[in-house]
């Protein structure tokens, strides 16, 4: 029998201090060690939840395997005694085991059976430890079945089965999760404009070559975890579910960053702020996250001079299918910023009074020639400049908002039938302005202040000379005055928006130099985040990393994870802040 290699390489000092200090800025050991009270669940254990939680942090710092017995191994074996003294578990440790294990781990002189028993030693201690860190914050109705294999079915059943009181937990462990998440980013510089960005990871915990079908077919290694089909993380997969032969169980966590503006030494800089578990790319999730980032305490407050403007969320085109996202996140004081998939990028939807949206953009009744325009030349596949060129003139026809949308009840007038449904539909109501009357285009109506006949027209002639020698842009085919719809007969208009409606308009037309500016520093940002996430040094979410079955403590790790890489990118930035010494090295 092979005995059993321990790793007994020191834990890095200065990895040691970022640990034992987030967890001391995050405040987690006093809000966990506040809802045992509250639940009663005060127990005797091995080590503190202090100790648990940099043990927990070391891990990722140290780029070891999330397990709980090597967490224990790095805490009985790779620890000095002057860290262990420093985090208050010198005397809880075993020091028999812990010498016959450090002993071995350098020599190889011990027998395989005891090195076994005293592993195992270890490991039940530190074990003891963890389940009453999770107690008070692990909401997952499946405790004490994570290691059945079950069906499909008989996971959903007993999902349906959560009280207030599972609910009550994850919202517990969403608040412990954004305290460590938090604690890596405690003030922000200048510089930093409050504006999110939103984007979901997945953190694989099972990989299987292929997906059971049928009524009786079988979950995953975890029944918190849920299918997950993305090309991106297994390329060349079918992502279409019925037909799906590869793949993976998977936790889906929805992170919120906000960015740094102006850019940092040419490098645009994202840290995140919220971490949310589970109900990954979800409404609830998403939304759930920009509260959390709100909360952070990071984002300063909006001034009165900004207070009829939003901040915007940058998300990708998952949140954007969702019809009740932007309601949500326009009620939270932000404006969603994202891109259309390419099989709908250049459909126009009709709001009425003539106007349509265009790649989200609301454009005027007398500029759909140049909308016709612009989709010849993509179904022609003209060069990216021209089109481009196309769209910057149709920019300029766009309708620009007045004011803030506000939601209203769609209710028929008078009394309501006892028949009637109970559930109301529920319309936005936008005020867009004529671009005319904003001063960005020359419209023929927008002289309506002018008498009829041949001297209003030569006067309009006169003044389309004008506009056109001071190089500003002429509608193509304005309505005439007998057919001119609602919105030409004013300078702006109130709309009323159903949720489809809604979900398709945007502040800035898809594909235009204001929405990059909107929304392609924020995705390249991101990007760099979740790439550094993935294959960073020292916090990497691989597929071969955590090895244990429950995605509340995993959910945890994933917090620390991010933790880790705010920490790294402020100090390559040098915006880290300075840590507290311990009381004996303070000058």
């Amino acid at each position: 029998m092979m005995t059993p290699r321990i790793n007994d390489a020191s834990v890095n000092e200065f990895a040691f201090a970022c640990a034992l200090e987030l967890v001391r800025r995050s405040g987690a050991v006093e809000r966990i060690e506040r809802w045992n009270q509250e639940d009663c669940n005060v127990r005797q254990v091995p080590f503190q939840v202090r100790v648990v939680l940099v043990v927990m942090q070391l891990l990722i710092a140290e780029n070891e395997q999330i397990h709980w017995r090597q967490a224990a191994l790095l805490l009985g074996v790779r620890m000095s005694d002057q860290q262990l003294r420093e985090l208050g578990a010198y005397d809880a440790v075993d020091h028999e085991d812990r010498k016959l294990l450090r002993r071995h781990a350098r020599y190889r002189c011990e027998a395989p059976d005891r090195v076994r028993k005293a592993q195992d030693r270890m490991y039940m201690a530190f074990k003891r430890s963890v389940d009453a860190l999770l107690e008070p914050v692990d909401g997952s109705p499946f405790k004490g079945m994570r290691r059945r294999r079950m069906a499909t079915a008989e996971v959903m059943r007993i999902r349906k089965t959560m009280t207030e009181a599972h609910h009550a937990k994850y919202d517990r462990l969403h608040e412990l999760l954004n305290l460590l998440v938090r604690a890596s980013v405690p003030v922000l510089p200048q510089g930093w404009t409050g504006s999110l960005i939103l984007d979901t990871t997945i953190i694989p915990v099972g990989r299987r070559t292929q997906k059971y079908f049928g009524p009786e077919k079988l979950h995953g290694p975890d029944p918190d975890s849920d299918w997950t089909t993305l090309d991106r993380y297994f390329p060349g997969s079918n992502t279409d579910e019925t037909n799906c032969m590869h793949g993976a169980y998977a936790y889906g966590m929805t992170i919120a960053k906000t960015m740094a503006m102006p850019e940092l030494d040419g490098v645009s800089l994202a840290v995140a702020l919220a971490w949310h578990q589970p109900n990954g790319g979800t409404t609830a999730g998403g939304l759930a996250a920009i509260d959390g980032g709100r909360a952070s305490g990071a984002i300063a407050p909006q001034t009165a001079k900004h207070k009829d403007k939003y901040r915007t969320v940058v998300t990708d085109m998952g949140f954007s299918d969702k019809l009740d996202f932007k309601p949500g996140a326009h009620a939270r004081g932000y404006e969603a910023i994202h891109n259309y998939r390419k099989m709908d990028i250049n459909k126009t939807t009709d709001i009425g009074h003539g106007v349509v949206l265009f790649r989200g953009a609301p454009v005027c009744p007398g500029a759909h020639s140049l909308i016709d325009e612009y989709q010849k030349l993509a179904s022609k596949g003209v060069d990216h400049d021209t089109r481009q060129a196309k769209l910057a003139e149709i920019e300029k026809f766009t309708m620009v908002r007045r004011g803030l949308p506000q939601p209203k009840q769609d209710r028929p007038p008078g009394r309501p039938r006892k028949d009637a449904p109970t559930t109301v539909e529920t319309k936005h109501s936008v005020t867009f302005r004529c671009p005319a009357a904003a001063g960005r285009v020359f419209c023929a109506l927008a002289c309506s202040d002018l008498d009829e006949g041949d001297a209003r027209l030569a006067d309009v002639a006169r003044k389309e000379q004008i506009a056109h020698d001071q190089g500003m842009l002429i509608m193509p085919t304005p309505p005439t005055p007998s057919t001119a719809p609602a919105v030409c007969e004013q300078d702006s208009l109130t709309f009323s928006l159903d949720d489809y409606q809604y979900k398709r308009w945007q502040v800035a037309m898809v594909g235009t130099q204001k929405h990059e500016e909107l929304g392609k520093g924020g995705r390249a940002a991101d990007e760099a985040f979740h790439g550094f996430m993935k294959s960073g040094s020292g916090a990497q979410f691989r597929e071969d990393r955590f090895l244990i079955v429950n995605g509340t403590a995993i959910a945890i790790f994933g917090a620390m994870v991010v933790a880790s890489v705010n920490q790294s990118l402020l100090e390559a930035h040098d915006l880290h802040t300075p840590m507290t010494p311990p009381e004996d090295e303070a000058a």
